[in-house]
């Protein structure tokens, strides 16, 4: 199995044999679009930079195009999860003499988050799912992950402060991962092919700013704060307080002057605040009343 090489033009003629069994239309609903390209395929395991230590888990392992790459690199075991009944019997067929290959037909949504189970994540999911897969990740525990989303949910994860891409998502990102755009990929990589790009993001586990009491308060307070992104952080995190955290109108302003020296809008504060602040307040509503 490892031996063996597959050029573009093969995955291609193996991606249109498939497809006689299901209609454009079909697969487009599904929002199932199977990478074609070899050397972007390439390009993605080498940023997981996998050895024979790493348990892989791939995300939508699809026509296992993705998958015969992750097995050049000789990981430890790859565990490819694949919803589709129909594909993941193709995957069996396919790895059958692979013991380090392991199918499992699952949505992947039901097994996110995981702790200390993946080392590394190989994925080319489907886009309607980005923003739960990345809110699973983001809760889950491993090295590197390298991943393609549609290019435009890939610059959200990277945007700066004040820019018109920044919110919940690229703070939490940042908190949690090294994160890097890594590359643009033509949508004519894939067949059948999607109507935007897609982008390859890295994603490195860094040391855990926030404990997990402070983590899950941000969590809830970023969607929050978020809603109104041009409010001034004042008085989106006094609404907050009030709202979710049971507290006083009055106490909570007082606690919010205490805790913003300088008042900013919502959509140009930068990730280590946010921080800061869901720290702050979890320490303070963890006082004795």
């Amino acid at each position: 199995m490892t031996g063996e090489h597959f050029t573009s033009n093969d995955l291609k003629r193996r991606a249109l044999e498939f497809l006689k069994t299901r209609s454009l239309q079909d697969l487009k609903e599904r929002d199932q679009h199977f990478m074609i390209n070899r050397k972007e395929l390439r390009y993605i395991v080498d940023v997981a930079n996998i050895s024979n230590e790493d348990v892989v888990l791939e995300i939508g392992a699809g026509l296992g195009f993705l998958t015969e790459e992750i097995l050049s690199r000789d990981p430890k075991a790859i565990f490819a999860v694949e919803k589709d009944p129909e594909l993941a019997s193709l995957l069996k067929k396919r790895f059958g003499d692979e013991p380090r290959v392991k199918v499992i037909c699952r949505d992947i949504l039901e097994l996110l988050p995981f702790k200390g189970k993946y080392t590394k994540v190989v994925a080319n999911p489907p886009f309607s799912i980005s923003s739960r897969i990345l809110l699973g990740l983001l809760n889950s525990e491993f090295k590197i992950a390298s991943i393609t989303f549609q290019y435009e949910f890939a610059e959200r994860l990277v945007a700066t402060p004040g820019s018109s891409s920044y919110g919940s998502l690229t703070v939490l990102t940042s908190l949690k991962f090294n994160a890097a755009l890594v590359k643009r990929v033509h949508k004519s990589s894939f067949i059948p092919k999607p109507e935007v790009d897609a982008a390859l993001v890295k994603l490195e586990e860094r040391e855990p700013v926030l404990d997990s009491k402070s983590w899950d308060l941000l969590n809830k307070m970023l969607p929050s704060l978020f809603e109104r992104r041009k409010r001034k952080l004042s008085n989106a995190l006094e609404d907050f307080i009030v709202r979710r955290c049971r507290i006083r109108r009055t106490t909570a302003k007082e606690l919010v002057k205490r805790l913003i020296s300088e008042d900013i809008r919502v959509y140009k504060t930068p990730p280590s605040e946010f921080a800061r602040l869901a720290e702050e307040i979890r320490d303070y509503l963890a006082k004795p009343s």
